[in-house]
């Protein structure tokens, strides 16, 4: 401030320092009260110094308006002096939550009575007769022990040796799941798949597949139990709902089970010998010239033929939702419904027509001559 001779800004420069620095804020209200800033006459030490003389066109010298900061705006500082009370205060209330015992030793000795009363001896009640002693609590036994008691040498499950291949237990391998149905028994009828979850599939074989459905079948303790070993089973590929499309051969065993991409299959029974000389190519003639060679054992019935033929062809279902029906007939024998509830060991037959209700089997006769279909010479 020595190097400044300018005595009105030195005045100026002192009142907003005064108002900058106050925390009390008296400053403030007593400058806002002012109409303006006393000018260097009226301070008669000031008035003799060597000043340099002002324009009157200036304007009069003034300190600059205070604004508040917008990081105090509604809220000064706290003082010292308030939070240290602040403090005192709060340490105040948490002594009165303290709650102080003074121990006193007790120079009077206590009697044999008032140890007896307040320490008293419980009785300790002993049975001499071993009749009425409760017996030992055994130890608890989980059913993990239990099965290993039961079961020293573990499960006797032959297809163990294709339990490498199951991907259940598997997270950072990649596994193939597949969907199998198993009809399996003398009555065997689609219930719902067993997924099998498949690792290796480029080097798992058909056959390995099989062994696993048949250890994971084990494992479980299905019902009925199986019949022979892996060889006694083949895969066939199936519907969504677990139909068996017998038009295709069961899937060979030693294939690689990467080369097909089939998601759902059916673990079917070989037949016997006996069983396989009953099988039938059955042949069923469609209108448009078209037919259908399917394998079918000679109890079945004429009505799960005729199923069985209409489920394969989209146009044939449409026409059977929108409430149309189909029969059979025999080739040699046209215009003649059969009855769809005999089997086809009883009509002695192998070639059928399949008709529409309320049509005649010539025009399936017309069809199938101009596509040169086999039931040509049929009059």
């Amino acid at each position: 401030m020595a190097t400044y001779d300018d005595r009105q800004w030195i005045l100026s420069h002192i009142q907003n320092s005064y108002v900058t620095s106050d925390d009390t804020g008296l400053c403030e209200v007593v400058v806002q009260q002012e109409s303006g800033v006393a000018s260097v006459v009226e301070f008669p030490c000031l008035a003799n110094t060597d000043s340099p003389p002002r324009l009157n066109e200036d304007p009069p010298p003034h300190s600059l308006d205070i604004a508040p900061d917008m990081d105090f705006v509604g809220h000064r500082q706290r003082s010292y002096t308030a939070q240290r009370l602040e403090v005192m205060r709060r340490e105040k209330k948490n002594a009165s939550k303290v709650k102080r015992v003074v121990w006193k030793h007790n120079t009077a000795p206590i009697d044999e009575s008032e140890l007896n009363e307040l320490f008293s001896r419980k009785a300790v009640i002993t049975s001499r007769n071993p009749q009425d002693c409760p017996l030992p609590q055994q130890a608890p036994v989980s059913l993990l022990s239990r099965l290993v008691q039961q079961y020293p040498d573990g499960l006797n499950n032959p297809f163990l040796e294709y339990a490498k291949f199951d991907g259940t237990t598997h997270t950072n391998v990649q596994a193939r799941r597949i969907s199998i149905y198993l009809l399996i028994g003398d009555d065997p009828a689609p219930n719902y798949p067993l997924v099998v979850s498949v690792i290796n599939c480029h080097q798992a074989r058909v056959i390995d597949l099989i062994g696993l459905i048949c250890w994971l079948y084990t494992k479980e303790n299905r019902q009925p139990p199986l019949r022979g070993g892996v060889e006694h089973y083949a895969l066939h590929i199936a519907e969504e709902d677990g139909q068996v499309d017998w038009d295709f051969q069961a899937l060979r065993p030693r294939d690689i089970i990467e080369k097909f991409g089939f998601n759902v299959l059916a673990l079917v029974e070989k037949k016997t010998v006996r069983e396989a000389s009953q099988d039938v190519v059955v042949t069923l003639n469609v209108a448009g010239g078209a037919f259908s060679k399917i394998t079918v054992d000679s109890s079945i019935t004429l009505k799960e033929i005729l199923n069985r033929t209409i489920s394969k062809r989209k146009d044939m279902v449409r026409i059977k939702d929108a409430g149309l029906d189909y029969h059979l007939e025999r080739e040699d024998e046209p215009g003649i419904a059969l009855d769809p509830e005999k089997t086809l060991g009883d009509i002695n037959c192998t070639e059928f027509a399949v008709v529409r209700d309320n049509s005649k089997s010539c025009e399936c006769l017309l069809s199938c001559q101009t596509f040169n279909c086999p039931t040509r010479n049929r009059k």
